[in-house]
């Protein structure tokens, strides 16, 4: 039966017979194989009888399958003639086999005879060849003859056992071989089979009407489709046997099974030996184990030795008897490597089928399957060589290497992850990296716009009177922080102080926003050139210029890119600022481009500030820091570690090693001298803990280097009052201290050292505990305060050793230091060695080059080659794979990096509603994870202001509705934000009507 179709055993049989005889005048015959392509139909059948009937065998190809997978199965298994329907005709290859339609050839195979045909095939003939996923790349066909499938259903009619009585109920695609069972058993009894859709058998509140409705006794399917069902709200039935095979079950799937049906049999074996070799009827205790072998079927556990192991002790599963498949077509030496000689066997041509799965017999005879030894696996019921998935993505020329492993994030849900290493633009041989560049630059360009019109738009007149905080009003948008502003004018006062101490003249801004810098130093200057990518934030500029009341000089501003100095004069400016932007740059190659360019525009002696950078070092102890912020206190350790090591992979700013800059000076000689040094603040946020200022001063003029004393501030146990005394008393001209604990990021930084060592802790608590006992370090406000009471410049710098929580400060003589330019080198000047400059920062471009564009050639090349089943649900982009320390990939280490959803206060529940889907799918792509929940919230999943950029975008496009970006703020889970934009979209919906309605009315009138 299929849907409203239905034959009787008589009626099958003579259309069976009918097509067998049409096939035997194409040559059909013994040994000869024939491609059946078709949709879930009664035709199924009756197609699979008339092979055999015809004495050929069969070869099932799913019409879902790329082109490319069938073309070689068609040509691999030398198919000579193809059953197939119309519609599907386009989906095939062309290729030279002989195509049969069911449908529009049905008149002509209606004039064959309706008697049976002369069968010439034995039990030794092919039945049929299955193709399987294959470690090399590409899949093998097993051969299987009618001795299998007979000695299979045979056994399978007594245990788990079918009657004339039953209804089976067929959900199984025709490539997987499960499918032989529900068509052929209930036609050896005279048993009922229901064949639903493809459709209805992936949907599974159709497969529950159909189930419910069909009166079914008997079901075959896979641990997924019965967890679809109870997903759908089934009930379970008592009437109903289930077989449940394909993949391991798991102990709560089963116990939830057994409880609501008559009986639950566990069935398992592999392809090569048909289908099924043993089964195990599941007890009340729901323990799934896999019982014992079916009938004429062996079974030997053997050791790496291939002796046999004793009961309790894990072995190799081998199977032998009568249903070891013929081997595999066209592949001798695989079929010698898996199909191997009987040493346990009398019969001279026994063999023994190496399964790969690791079983041990328990005390009471049955078998318990415990893991594979390979990388094989079931998945939804469909077996995957992991290697032919590697395999074929290494085969996509940006692809350098490629691994695949199956995670199960959430219990019974195993899902595959593709890891892989992208090629450079040079070793990919294509002129991506220019585009990919621009790509990233435009995207930013594109959020900026989006932030300062939603912020302008949103922002109170009284906000935008003060211009100095007009940037401010619009960033709030970034932030849900009280103190904000207060935070900003901080940030503001110590950066322009900074530039003002340059004494700056002519100056050059790179990224001038919305003028919050410039419209503080400007009047103090003669000239002023400021540059934005963001025009938007340019337009709003010209406005504040225009109404301004300061004493300005010449202003310039145009709409450029930071790399874009045409028209720039060399040596033109005396300062260069290029403040909070460098995180926005594609990669470092970007920054040091746009380095050089400024250096050309400076004129000797010139200086070029570029501000606020985030440390590379400290990227991973930020990260920590922040997830340990939003992570509930039972969080395991290992869960907080992971999730921090993934917000580190996928920064989306530029974030520079400060040793970039003292590199820099090595290979630009026209740089004199590097100084770097500490944001000031006495708020700690992360601009004051994690970020600096760089000062390089251009071919200035002679500068006397001293080679200062370092005084180790732990070695000597030093305190701020001690340097006050040793400078008050002893008078030094130079007081120079390294490895001060900044009291800034000890914490931040002894979190990350926590997590990484082999501790006994165990939970965020412990490791908040942990933290509590340490001590605190040094503020360097407080030594920069010695500055106010003491004659003393005080300058405190990053060294080498910031990532591990520590600075320097170098105390100098004011009078000494107006009376001569002075130079005292970081330590870390003369321990640096030059390298790649990859190495000394992230490279955003190829993390957004890989999600946004490789990823998705990526899947679509996948597609074209490997069924849908085999395509990883997830890709992550590495920069190299993990190690064991014999070189090989460390697979374990792969599994556990962690982009699935962070454990949070509130239960996983899926999306609802198409809006839910589509908002979770959303923050799936931004924030790179997996399973986003409708109440989990935005912001503890990891995300953060910037990012929420990005999500507010792309909601626009979606939904065609404006979405202010305080709206993730207000309501930061799924569920609240659907709301949020059902709302919006009604509202919208409601005002279109009525501006309609009112036009009609107009008109009417006019009429």
């Amino acid at each position: 039966m299929f849907q409203n179709q239905q034959l009787t055993y008589l009626e099958l049989d003579k259309r069976a017979n009918q097509l067998a005889h049409y096939l035997q005048t194409l040559e059909v015959k013994a040994g000869v194989l024939v491609g059946i392509c078709l949709e879930r139909s009664i035709e199924i059948a009756i197609a699979l009888l008339a092979v055999l009937k015809a004495g050929g065998a069969y070869v099932p190809l799913d019409p879902t399958y790329p082109k490319e997978r069938l073309t070689f199965m068609l040509n691999d298994a030398q198919v000579s003639v193809l059953l197939t329907q119309a519609n599907l005709l386009d989906l095939l290859p062309f290729s030279q086999v002989q195509v049969v339609c069911l449908d529009t050839d049905a008149e002509k195979i209606a004039h064959s005879p309706t008697h049976k045909p002369t069968y010439l095939a034995t039990t030794e003939n092919l039945a049929y060849v299955i193709y399987t996923s294959g470690s090399t790349g590409t899949p093998k066909g097993v051969k299987v003859s009618h001795q299998n499938v007979v000695n299979l259903l045979e056994s399978m009619r007594g245990q788990p056992g079918l009657t004339q009585q039953d209804i089976l109920l067929s959900v199984t695609t025709l490539s997987f071989d499960i499918a032989v069972l529900e068509i052929f058993l209930p036609l050896i009894v005279g048993a009922t089979t229901l064949i639903v859709s493809r459709e209805v058998a992936t949907d599974g509140e159709k497969l529950l009407k159909t189930l419910n409705n069909s009166g079914a006794t008997v079901m075959q399917a896979t641990p997924a489709t019965w967890r679809l069902l109870l997903a759908a709200g089934w009930q379970g039935s008592k009437q109903l046997k289930i077989l449940c095979g394909g993949e391991a079950l798991s102990p709560t799937l089963a116990k939830e099974l057994v409880n609501r049906t008559h009986s639950v049999w566990n069935m398992y074996g592999p392809t090569e030996t048909t289908i099924w070799s043993t089964c195990y009827q599941i007890q009340a205790d729901g323990i799934p184990l896999i019982g014992q072998p079916i009938a004429n079927t062996e079974i030997y556990l053997l050791d790496a030795y291939q002796q046999r192991v004793p009961v309790g002790v894990p072995g190799e599963l081998y199977i032998g008897g009568a249903g070891v498949a013929l081997g595999y077509l066209n592949r001798p030496e695989l079929t010698t490597e898996r199909f191997i000689f009987n040493p346990f066997s009398q019969e001279p041509h026994a063999r023994l089928y190496r399964t790969g799965d690791l079983v041990r017999y328990r005390a009471d005879g049955n078998l318990e399957y415990l893991q594979r030894i390979d990388n094989q696996l079931k998945l939804r019921g469909f077996r995957i060589e992991l290697g032919e998935i590697e395999t074929v993505m290494a085969q996509h020329p940006a692809v350098k290497e490629a691994v695949v492993v199956v995670r199960e994030d959430i219990p019974d849900e195993k899902t595959l992850v593709g890891y892989l290493v992208p090629k450079t633009p040079s070793e990919a041989k294509s002129s991506s990296e220019s585009d990919s560049s621009t790509q990233h630059i435009q995207a930013w360009n594109q959020r900026w716009d989006l932030l300062y019109e939603s912020g302008l738009k949103n922002a109170s007149p009284e906000s935008l009177q003060d211009k100095t905080l007009g940037d401010a009003a619009i960033i709030k948008q970034l932030s849900n922080q009280d103190n904000f502003e207060e935070q900003v004018q901080e940030w503001l006062d110590q950066t322009v102080e900074r530039i003002l101490g340059l004494q700056p003249s002519r100056v050059m801004e790179i990224g001038c926003g919305t003028g919050q810098i410039l419209l503080e130093i400007a009047s103090k200057c003669t000239y002023y050139f400021g540059s934005d990518y963001a025009a938007s934030a340019l337009q709003e500029l010209e406005k504040q210029l225009r109404i301004s009341e300061k004493n300005l000089p010449k202003i310039v501003l145009d709409h450029r890119a930071a790399d874009n100095f045409q028209g720039i004069e060399p040596a033109f400016f005396d300062t260069v600022i290029i403040h909070s932007v460098v995180q926005y740059f594609p990669d470092i190659n970007y920054l040091l481009q746009v380095l050089k360019n400024a250096i050309e525009a400076v004129k000797p002696g010139g200086w070029i500030y570029i501000g606020d950078v985030q440390s590379y070092g400290l990227l991973e102890a930020y990260h920590t820091a922040e997830q340990l912020k939003n992570s509930s206190s039972s969080m395991p350790v290992e869960k907080l570690r992971n999730i921090a090591e993934n917000r580190v992979r996928n920064e989306d700013e530029l974030v520079v090693e400060p040793d970039f800059f003292y590199a820099l000076k090595q290979y630009i000689p026209a740089i004199r001298h590097v100084d770097i040094k500490l944001r000031r603040g006495h708020i700690w946020n992360e601009t004051t803990q994690f970020h600096y200022d760089v000062f390089l001063h251009i071919e200035a003029e002679a500068t006397t280097t001293i080679e200062a004393t370092w005084h180790d501030w732990l070695d000597e146990n030093l305190t701020v009052k001690d340097v006050q005394q040793i400078l008050e008393e002893t008078q030094p001209d130079y007081y120079c201290i390294k490895k001060i604990p900044n009291a800034r990021i000890q914490k931040e930084v002894q979190a990350l050292a926590l997590l990484k060592a082999d501790s006994q802790l165990e939970t965020v608590a412990d490791v908040i505990q942990a933290l509590e006992k340490l001590p605190a370090g040094i503020d360097p406000e407080n030594l920069w305060a010695l500055g106010e009471t003491l004659p003393y410049d005080v300058d405190i710098r990053c060294s080498n050793a910031a990532k591990d929580g520590y600075f320097e400060a170098v105390f100098t003589r004011i009078s000494l230091k107006e009376a001569q330019t002075v130079v005292i080198d970081s330590q870390t000047v003369n321990q640096i060695i030059p390298q790649s400059w990859s190495t000394y920062a992230n490279s955003p471009m190829q993390k957004q080059a890989a999600n946004n564009q490789l990823i998705p050639q990526l899947r679509q090349f996948l597609k074209e080659k490997l069924p849908n089943y085999m395509i990883p649900a997830t890709f992550v982009t590495l920069d190299a794979m993990p190690l064991t320390p014999n070189g090989k990939v460390d697979r374990k280490a792969l599994t556990i990096l962690d982009f699935a959803r962070p454990e949070l206060a509130e239960g996983y529940v899926a999306p609802r509603t198409l809006v839910e889907q589509q908002i979770a799918g959303i923050w799936a792509q931004v924030l790179n994870l997996e399973n986003i929940g409708i109440h989990d919230n935005f912001f503890e999943l990891g995300g953060h202001s910037v990012l929420a950029i990005q999500v507010t975008s792309r909601l626009r496009q979606t939904f065609q509705v404006e979405i202010p970006l305080l709206n993730l703020f207000e309501v930061p889970t799924v569920a609240d934000l659907a709301e949020r934009v059902e709302t919006l979209q009604w509202a919208m919906q409601n005002s279109q009507a009525s501006q309609t309605e009112t036009m009609s009315d107009y008109e009417e009138g006019q009429l």
